[in-house]
Order: C-alpha cells, then sequence, then structure tokens
C-alpha cells in the first residue's frame, strides 16, 4: 500500500496493474461503443452486441429497412502501416460468415426482406478517433 499525503489528511492509495491483454480488451469494447454510437447516427438500429455462438462472436448486428448487417470491429490505438480492417484474415472471415448463418437460423425474422452485408468497422484511436467503414466487405456465399 502507499499512502499520500493531502491537506485533508492522509489517504490509502492502491495501484492497479493492468495487463496487454485487459488493455486491448478495454480498447476493443470501447471501439464497439463508438462504431454503435456511428451506427446508431446513420439511422441503424442495433439488435444486439458480442452475439456468441459456438461458431464465433458477431460483434454488432444491426439493420435498416432492407439491410442487415453483420458487423466486425476492429480498433488500434494509432495507425500502423496496416490499416486494422487487414486483421480480419480469412479463417476469421469463415467464422463469421458461420456465426451469422447460426444467428440467422436462430432469428430468421431478422432477415425477412431484408440483404445481408458484413461490414468491417475500423478504427484508430490516435491522434483522435477515426472511423473508417467498409461496407459489404467480404461475400458470404
Amino acid at each position: 500500500m502507499q499512502y499520500a499525503q493531502l491537506s485533508s489528511g492522509t489517504v490509502c492509495v492502491q495501484t492497479i496493474r493492468v495487463n496487454d491483454q485487459t488493455k486491448r480488451r478495454i480498447l476493443g469494447r470501447f471501439g464497439e461503443w463508438l462504431a454503435s454510437v456511428w451506427i446508431r447516427f446513420h439511422g441503424y438500429g442495433i439488435y444486439c452486441h458480442n452475439w456468441r455462438c459456438k461458431a464465433g462472436e458477431l460483434d454488432i448486428v444491426a439493420f435498416k429497412t432492407a439491410t442487415l448487417l453483420f458487423i466486425e470491429v476492429k480498433t488500434r490505438w494509432r495507425r500502423t502501416h496496416r490499416r486494422p480492417a487487414e486483421a480480419v484474415v480469412p479463417a476469421q472471415r469463415k467464422r463469421i460468415i458461420r456465426a451469422a448463418r447460426l444467428f440467422l437460423h436462430r432469428h430468421p425474422e431478422m432477415a425477412l426482406n431484408r440483404t445481408v452485408d458484413f461490414t468491417i468497422v475500423d478504427l484508430v484511436m490516435t491522434p483522435w478517433p477515426q472511423i473508417t467503414v467498409i461496407r459489404d466487405a467480404f461475400r458470404g456465399n
């Protein structure tokens, strides 16, 4: 324990150490929150966040009148030589497609009269949040 001396008295201060995995999880959740704000601002409704099944996870499932979006959010602190969206490799795309198929099997009403769109939201946080939305990023044939 550390103690800090303040004019109002002595206060116990505890330092909390956060590992890199926790930092990445916090950054990812914040990126998903920012993406959901952007999605709502552009007129989409959000059906669910972090939908999980045996095939994988869908970060955000959103909808508009004639479109159902399965959204993968990729967030990075700073720009590097690669865009965050490039981290969605073919194996992850297959997992997203399998999860989307299971989602539609369990919620068939969501697909009625709607086209399905796999979207990637690419966020870079520095110097300020920069959002790039890649609609129809890949096909779920």
